[in-house]
């Protein structure tokens, strides 16, 4: 019975682990009300997304769930196994810290190989391959993802082909490729998947993505009211920091600053107590000029180091643009701020831009200063050369 109850308080890994360790006390052996075969986080390749519930609490989770994670697995021998190193690799990595999430990796896939656990093996390689993208590197992507549905078909787990789908439309998102992504996800049909609940509102957040790297806008932001709701089920509090940042970013391109701002503003006030970069990080390219409008506000130090690590961003986006797909990214430039980023970048001056373009020297000079927004462009000199490294 502590073992059902257990499940009753899914998402509270402290009140969980209470059922588990009263279970454990009454127990001398495994339990058999789990199935071992069952997918250890419903098919979320997630365990961040899954776990962590308030703000200013995510190093207190974190060692809560490993402390927690050894009671389980006296109950349920091996199932999950390397979760507790996936979600402290997570957390690394939303902060910034691409060596430490390495390190926790390869503890999640050495205990998830061992133990034969294929859900954790695909949540562990998530990590790495987010860490290697964000650092430039696309190599692994395709060749990792292959193989883990070879993997997933041999061991008839078939909940987790969703699931590999459900990573790769993040990545592809974030690369700015969203029909990359397959096509039940590219299309949005949500409703045609394996998934478990407890899933779901990951794979919200990230067909999110896909709306916002498709450009659309209005349709993202209809959304709100629903993924709302569904993010509060269970408290899942980085599902809501993500919905914000994509909000912010579609409002701002429809016209309303106001709302972006005022979204953008609540991200930062949930995601900056536990300085979880990554989310603003990724979405760089919609928000960029947004989180320079908001440095001189209460997170001035965290904003200087969120734009410093966008910095980094766009330039192993450009190289995987180059490398992977033979372009270079938008940056959501207009087509008038991209020609007149482009001219700068060779080294013309504002009047000759304007005569050539056939606009005024201060219409120059105003898309240029949207460009260097957008593009993050936030140092007082040398700005011509930092457009010209980011253009190719």
């Amino acid at each position: 019975m502590e073992i059902v109850k257990s499940f009753l308080d899914f998402n509270n890994i402290k009140a969980m682990s209470a059922h588990h360790r009263r279970a454990c006390a009454l127990m001398d052996r495994p339990t058999t009300a789990v199935s071992p075969t069952a997918v250890w986080g419903y098919g979320s390749p997630s365990v961040l997304i899954s776990y962590y519930r308030l703000p200013g609490t995510l190093d207190r989770e974190v060692a809560v769930m490993k402390e927690s994670m050894p009671f389980w697995y006296r109950l349920n021998p091996n199932q999950g196994s390397g979760a507790e190193h996936v979600m402290e690799g997570e957390a690394f990595l939303m902060r910034g810290s691409f060596v430490d999430a390495e390190i926790c990796q390869y503890r999640a896939l050495h205990d998830a190989e061992r133990d034969g656990q294929l859900c954790m093996v695909l949540a562990a390689h998530f990590l790495r391959l987010r860490a290697e993208v964000l650092q430039g590197e696309f190599s692994g992507v395709e060749p990792t993802l292959r193989t883990l549905r070879d993997k997933v078909l041999a061991q008839q787990e078939y909940v987790l082909l969703h699931s590999i789908d459900m990573c790769e439309a993040w990545l592809y998102a974030l690369l700015g490729q969203p029909h990359s992504a397959a096509d039940w996800l590219d299309e949005g049909r949500l409703e045609d998947t394996r998934l478990l609940f407890p899933s779901v509102p990951f794979l919200n957040t990230v067909y999110g993505q896909l709306l916002l790297a498709q450009g659309q806008f209005t349709r993202l932001i209809a959304r709100e009211e629903n993924e709302r709701r569904l993010y509060r089920v269970y408290p899942m509090l980085l599902c809501e920091i993500y919905l914000d940042i994509q909000l912010a970013g579609a409002l701002e391109r429809v016209g309303k600053h106001r709302a972006a701002i005022i979204h953008l503003s609540q991200a930062l006030n949930v995601a900056m107590p536990d300085r979880l970069y990554l989310p603003f990080v990724e979405n760089q390219e919609y928000i960029a000029a947004l989180l320079c409008e908001l440095k001189s506000g209460p997170w001035e130090k965290e904003i200087g180091t969120i734009l410093e690590q966008c910095a980094q961003w766009r330039a192993a986006n450009l190289q995987i643009q180059h490398t992977a797909f033979g372009q270079a990214p938008s940056f959501g430039l207009t087509e008038k701020e991209r020609s007149i980023a482009r001219l700068a970048a060779e080294g013309h001056t504002n009047k000759e831009i304007a005569a050539q373009m056939f606009l005024s020297e201060s219409r120059v000079k105003a898309c240029l200063g949207s460009a260097f927004q957008k593009m993050g462009i936030t140092e007082k000199r040398n700005k011509r050369s930092a457009l010209k490294h980011l253009l190719g």
